[in-house]
């Protein structure tokens, strides 16, 4: 399956869509509003599909579909100079003339590479369990622990890397959100209300909250529900006040 994908200078917009090994009947293009995606344009299926349009995209996400399939998924800034490049194939998705959808998709491969090292330590330890004798097995805990930890910083720093370089874009809004809060502190392990009380204190520290466009992706509206799903679930008038200072 081959995907092509050009956004040329004729007029605000213009995308042509190259499928190739990929039967459809239609070419979509959605659009992320008002808490869900939506058909923005569409055409019947042909070998080349070209979407025209005078009034350039909106800052936000979109969705690229043959039928219902999503074959991409790209973000937009700014209004203006949307003249960029999507080649698509099952390995990897190429842009040219946009480095922000270049560095959104590294930065996605990034992280599931971070999230791999992380699943291996689990996994290093489940395994463990199943033939280490048990006076060992917290040498080994005491171990992976320092390697999440180190893991988890690389994470961090390569996080805030990408926001110190890419200032003012949607995609710095993404990458803000992706950072995790504080580590819980160990003396706060036998204390429920207290680490209910620090995670919902730290839950927006790295929100981008002058970034509006971030209200127009999944990203920023999950997080918001995910907030008030975690208020409704603790049954504690303290936590008022942290509702409101968030």
């Amino acid at each position: 399956m081959l995907v092509s994908t050009c956004v040329t200078c004729f007029g605000q917009m213009e995308i042509s869509i190259k499928l190739k090994n990929t039967p459809c009947d239609s070419i979509v293009i959605q659009a992320f509003k008002d808490k869900k995606f939506s058909t923005l344009y569409a055409q019947p299926f042909s070998e080349t599909v070209v979407f025209k349009s005078k009034t350039s995209l909106e800052p936000g996400m979109y969705n690229i579909l043959a039928d219902s399939n999503i074959q991409d998924v790209f973000i937009i800034s700014s209004p203006k100079n949307q003249k960029f490049s999507i080649l698509i194939d099952t390995n990897q998705n190429i842009y040219q003339g946009s480095p922000e959808n270049t560095k959104y998709h590294d930065f996605l491969l990034k992280i599931v590479e971070f999230n791999q090292q992380r699943a291996a330590l689990d996994k290093e330890y489940q395994d463990a369990q199943k033939s280490m004798p048990q006076y060992m097995l917290g040498v080994l805990a005491d171990s992976l622990t320092a390697r999440a930890k180190r893991i988890a910083a690389e994470r961090e720093k390569y996080q805030r890397q990408q926001i110190a370089a890419n200032p003012n874009t949607l995609y710095a809004a993404i990458v803000s959100t992706t950072i995790d809060i504080p580590e819980i502190p160990m003396e706060y392990y036998n204390d429920r209300y207290k680490i209910q009380k620090h995670i919902i204190s730290h839950y927006f520290d790295n929100f981008p909250w002058n970034e509006p466009a971030i209200f127009n992706i999944p990203i920023g509206v999950d997080k918001i529900k995910e907030y008030c799903s975690m208020i409704y679930q603790i049954d504690n008038p303290d936590f008022d006040t942290l509702v409101v200072d968030a």
